[in-house]
Parts: C-alpha cells; sequence; structure tokens
C-alpha cells in the first residue's frame, strides 16, 4: 500500500513540475517540443509499475542517474524537434545538404536555445533566417558554402 501512496505522489510531483515546465516555457513550435517532452515524462512516471516487473518495488522517485538520464532524453526530443522544423524551413527556401547544430542550455529544469548555426551548399538565407525568427523565435547563424 506504501508503494502506491508513492506512486501516487510521484505522478502528482511530476505534474506540478510539468506545468510549470509549461508556464515558463516559450510560446510557438518550441511549446510543442516541450509539451510533448513534458507529456512523455509524466507518462513514464504513469507507466512506471507496470514496466518494472510484477516481483519488483515500485520505482516511483528515480534516483540522480535516472534524473539524468530522464533530462538527457528530454534535451534530445527538445533538440531533435527543432531540428526538424528548422529543416522543413530550410526545405522551403531551397537549401542544399543543410547541416544544422543546435546548443541547448538546461538550468534550473528550463532549456533554452542558445544558438543555432546552420552550414549548407545553397538557400535562400535570408528568407530562410525570417521564417525561423518568426515560427520559432530563435535568431539563427546561416554559413553558406558556395554563394
Amino acid at each position: 500500500m506504501d508503494s502506491i501512496k508513492q506512486w501516487i505522489f510521484a505522478i502528482c510531483i511530476s505534474a506540478i513540475v510539468g506545468g510549470i515546465i509549461l508556464i515558463l516555457s516559450p510560446e510557438g513550435s518550441t511549446e510543442k517540443a516541450v509539451r510533448t517532452a513534458v507529456s512523455l515524462v509524466l507518462l513514464c512516471v504513469i507507466l512506471s509499475p507496470f514496466t518494472s516487473g510484477i516481483n519488483s518495488e515500485l520505482p516511483v522517485i528515480p534516483n540522480i542517474e535516472q534524473a539524468e538520464s530522464i533530462e538527457e532524453n528530454t534535451v534530445e526530443i527538445f533538440k531533435k524537434t527543432i531540428e526538424e522544423k528548422i529543416a522543413e524551413i530550410l526545405v522551403k527556401n531551397s537549401f542544399i545538404n543543410p547541416k544544422i547544430s543546435i546548443d541547448i542550455i538546461t538550468q534550473s529544469n528550463e532549456m533554452t536555445v542558445n544558438s543555432v548555426k546552420i552550414i549548407a551548399d545553397s538557400g535562400n538565407t535570408e528568407s530562410a533566417r525570417k521564417q525561423i525568427r518568426n515560427e520559432l523565435g530563435i535568431d539563427v547563424e546561416i554559413e553558406v558554402q558556395n554563394e
């Protein structure tokens, strides 16, 4: 019975922390990535008793290693979502062979895009820069090698 109380407590804490993260996240496409990451973490906490095995104790409150792993996974999901959105914009702007480098800073359970650098063979840099700024709220550095 005690393990069920711990599990419910972990769900409540996860929901509260997730709600705070969603409130603090910027609006737009970045908000969608954060919402997805928070939802996945909450889903993992809810399903943890069922995925941990029948005879084992309920791992409700993650240890430091698990917390670091969750944070790394969340950052990777966030990074991949932003990268996919930027890639869509680059395709629309005729970029050839774009390489996208994203630097994300995590501080106090908050993820911030520090910088985005794009290197491509060709493409419409000004249009892409404006679209990325308007849709994602991110300033990017674009380097076209064959202009």
